[in-house]
Formats: structure tokens, sequence, C-alpha cells
């Protein structure tokens, strides 16, 4: 099968927010909130001036080593592990949370974006060399929003309580969740495919971040993908001075809330930040840190600490400190040699809430970039479609909106029945004014003459709506079926599904093609169309 691609710019689908739209058209009112433009000048500018910042690259191999010493590992990825000691060596990283079997379909296509951007700047840069970075969100506690995945009409849920960090949550439970998605795929050829892939993926892995680490590198490996887990203690110890600034002097607090406080006042701003940016992790708890003058206790624990003994549990164990969404971002720039994050739209509002607290740690900050957005049609979906004559812009009204201008258009019996009435009050009335020069005892019977008529033609415009309405109602069922396949809950196709859906009916192709498909810098919308005929793509 083939595909047809076309691209629509993201100011036609409101698919991306105000601040958002603001940046990427360069906004002079933005310049102050971000450092390169999100453009390939931006990443030219931003690859000269990180090659003079230096993370701890021996330390960073060595920890990735460990990280990959028992999964098989694809020989793109062992190369790419060995030039992270090289000084000309960048990362170009995405990062998401540990959702069941990926989750939604953006969380593929995040990563296809760090990987087709490194891919480009590989191409350019012969003396440099640029590693897609996936940063594993293990330390995320938030398991209601990773417990669950869709594929076609049925929600796949993993029963499991959990408590601290989804990294770390055990694999138990799992066959269960394994048995609905095979029941969902059904029949489909390469159904059987991708459950092995993903049976094998959590199969004997002792945790959540283990298992996802296996199933990302099964389907991304051959491209160079390098996954990253920072809840490691060796890692987190280059965090010990940002730990302590935040704890001690709430450093990010002061920054980061005088910008959002500036970008709030035009903009809906993403995060808000805290006097301590921190949660305190151990046996199985992830609570946030609050302090009351020197001391500083553990939310919903009986943990407290004074200023002593927490500095001295921050420099001992400093794996037991987590960053929230605030600081999080500033670790990864600390670990990495990163040259450009990729994010949804919302976490490109908020790194831009951001920069002025990277100049307050003296911590590199990179190119921001949106990742690629698809809506896969189904050849089936494209079908409809093209029966009903929707543009495919029209595709990302609301439905009432989109239902009523289908209406509309299809309408041409009332199109017809006004020019129609008044032709036939022009000639009756002509027929009137020569009549009561012969006798105006006529006039009488040309008038009712002429409402006979016009009751005639409103009769068949009835008539003609009635068998409107009847017809519409297969084309409304259609609109519906459309709506809810590309627009699942009134969502994103891209923020509902699961890949599972699409793997199972066209297996590597379907990762294939949206590598293909994926563009360095994201300026508008891809949708790609099933199709027997040879492909096209349609700017």
């Amino acid at each position: 099968m083939d595909f047809k691609v076309s691209h629509i710019p993201f100011a036609q689908t409101n698919a991306v927010n105000a601040l958002v739209t603001d940046y990427y058209t360069g906004n002079k009112n933005l310049e102050t909130y971000y450092a390169f433009e999100p453009n390939l000048n931006g990443i030219n500018e931003a690859i000269e001036k990180r090659t003079n910042t230096a993370p701890n690259r021996k330390l960073l191999h060595h920890a990735l080593q460990k990280q990959y010493s028992n999964l098989p590992t694809h020989n793109e990825v062992k190369s790419n592990l060995s030039s992270l000691l090289n000084s000309q060596t960048f990362t170009v990283t995405t990062g998401h949370q540990l959702n069941l079997f990926t989750g939604p379909l953006y969380f593929i296509y995040k990563i296809a974006s760090a990987i087709k951007l490194a891919q480009i700047l590989n191409q350019q840069y012969s003396d440099k060399h640029f590693v897609p970075v996936y940063w594993m969100a293990s330390e995320d506690h938030d398991f209601d929003e990773i417990n669950h995945t869709y594929v076609f009409d049925k929600k796949i849920n993993w029963t499991e309580t959990n408590k601290g960090a989804t990294g770390s949550l055990p694999i138990t439970n799992i066959d269960n969740c394994l048995t609905q998605l095979k029941e969902a795929l059904g029949a489909n050829v390469f159904a059987n495919e991708i459950i092995n892939l993903i049976s094998i993926a959590y199969q004997n892995k002792k945790n959540l971040a283990e298992a996802t680490r296996a199933l990302v590198n099964e389907l991304f490996g051959q491209n160079g993908l390098v996954i990253i887990d920072a809840s490691d203690k060796t890692l987190k110890q280059l965090f010990i001075p940002y730990l302590k600034a935040d704890i001690f002097d709430s450093l990010a607090y002061k920054n980061v809330d005088d910008t959002t406080k500036q970008l709030s006042k035009k903009y809906k701003t993403q995060v808000f930040a805290r006097p301590i940016n921190l949660f305190y992790m151990i046996d199985g708890i992830r609570e946030r840190i609050e302090s009351e003058g020197d001391n500083y206790r553990v939310l919903n624990t009986t943990i407290s600490f004074n200023k002593t003994e927490i500095e001295h549990e921050i420099e001992s164990n400093p794996e037991r400190f987590s960053p929230n969404v605030i600081l999080r971002p500033v670790y990864q720039e600390v670990l990495l040699p990163n040259v450009a994050y990729i994010g949804g739209g919302a976490e490109v509002s908020y790194w831009l809430q951001y920069k002025k607290m990277f100049d307050a740690y003296n911590i590199f900050y990179p190119v921001v970039l949106l990742r690629n957005s698809f809506l896969w049609i189904e050849k089936s979906i494209d079908k409809k479609i093209n029966q009903l004559k929707l543009p495919i812009v029209d595709l990302f009204l609301d439905k009432t909106t989109l239902v009523k201008r289908f209406l509309l258009q299809d309408d041409t019996i009332s199109k017809f029945a006004l020019p129609a009435n008044h032709q036939i009050e022009l000639v009756y009335n002509q027929l009137a004014t020569a009549i009561s020069n012969i006798d105006t005892t006529l006039l009488a019977t040309a008038q009712s003459e002429k409402q006979k008529a016009l009751n005639g033609i409103k009769i068949l415009e009835d008539k003609a709506l009635k068998a409107i309405k009847r017809k519409n109602e297969t084309a409304l069922l259609q609109i519906d079926t459309i709506k809810e396949n590309l627009f699942p809950m009134q969502s994103l196709q891209e923020r509902y599904f699961n890949f599972t859906m699409f793997y199972c009916k066209h297996g590597k192709t379907f990762i294939e093609t949206i590598l293909q498909n994926t563009l360095p810098i994201a300026n508008s919308f891809t949708v790609i169309t099933e199709t027997d005929a040879k492909p096209t793509i349609v700017q």
C-alpha cells in the first residue's frame, strides 16, 4: 500500500496555542524568552555555542553503558553511545512519560522528530555527530495518566496499585493487558508481530522503566536512538549543586515566577514554580518537599530534615531528590550535550518560561522545537471523505460546524427555490398588469393563480428537503464515523489512539512512513492518507 502526503499549516488546524504560534512566527515581544530561533539557522547558532560548554561525557557514557548492559543493543546505538565521548558529538532530545505500551500516538511522533532532525544535521555537518535521545520520565508518579491506552474502540487498562515513581513500578498483572491488546488487534496481518514484540519487551523486566526501554529500543534502535533513565545515582551526583540552589536559594522559583507573571499578561501559561521544585523519593513514595524556616518536610509523610540534615542527604543520596516539571529540563541540560529539545505544544510553552532560570543557573538553553503532528487516514475513511467531498482542512472543524457547512453546501433546492419564487412573482405581476387593462375583475383570479404556483413551489421544496434530509442521514452517519476515527472523543487522533492499531495493519511500514515524512522543523500538520495509487506529496 502507498500513501498520499499533504501538509496543513498549524494556523488552519487550531492545534497550536497562541504562545507557540507567536514563537514560531518570530514575534519580537518573545525574543527575551528564548536563546535561539526555532529553525535551522537557530540550530546552527546553537551548535556553535554548545561547543563551548561541556557536560561530563565520561560519566554520562559510563551510566548509559550500564543501563544498556542487559539489553540487546543495535550497532547504531553502540556507535552513538561511543560517540558521546567525543567533544564534537551533540544530542537532539525528546522526553515523555512511561505510558502503557507507549500510550498515545504522539509518543512515536516525538521520537521520530528527534531521529529525523539528528539525521538531517548529520548530513549537514561532516565534522560533527548528532545523536537522537529519548529521555524517560521514569520519576513521574502520576500513574493514572500512564496506566491505560486506547486501541480501536477498546480501552486497555492496567490495574495495578502504584506508589512512587512509575519507572520503578514492578511489571505485574501485565498479562491481562496483553490479552486485551490481542483481542483489540484481532486478526490483522501484523497483529501477532506487534504482540510478540511487546510481550518480549515486558517479559522478565523488573520494572516499567526497563520494559519501556526494551520496547522503544526494539522500535527505534536501528535508527540509533539512545534511551536515558536519569533516575541514576551516578548521574544525579552531577545535579547536586542545582538541588542545593533550589532548596536553599529558591533560584528556579524567583526566575520562573517572574517570567510567568510577564507572559501571563497575554498568554495562558503552562506551569507555576514553587519555592522548592523537588520531590523526595524513598521506599515507594515520591512526595513534594516544603520548607518551614530551616525545617524541610516531605508532604504526606513523617519525614523531615533540618538544614544540615537535608544538605547531607543531598550529598549522600542525590538519587532521592527528583525534579518536577520546572527543574527536569535543567537536569537534562546538565547531563546531555544537547542542541535541541523537541516537545509538544504545552512543552514548548513552558520552556519559554524557563530562559531566565537557565541564565541564573548559567546552563546552556537549547533550541526548543515543536514535534511533528500527523493525521493518519485509512483507505476506508478516505473513501467516505471523498464521497462527501469534504476538504481535509474542514475535518479539523468541530463536528457541529462541519455538519452545518456540509448541509449548506448540499442544500441546492433551497438555493433554487428563492429565485424560482421571484420569477413567479415577476411573471404574475406582469400578467396582472396586462389583465387589468382588459378586465379589472380578473385581478383576483390572477392573484389566486399566483398563490397556487407559489404553493406548488413550496410543496416541491418541502418534498425535496425531506429527500435531502433522508439522504443526509447516511452522510451524517459517515461524518460521525470520520470524526470518531480522526478525532476520537473530540481529541486529536495522535492524543488518543495507540500506535499498535496502525502497526497491526502495516507492520514496520507504519514506523518507516512516519520517519520518512517527518519534517526537521515542524510548521504544519502532516496528513498521511492510505492509497493504492503511486505515492505523491502535496505541499
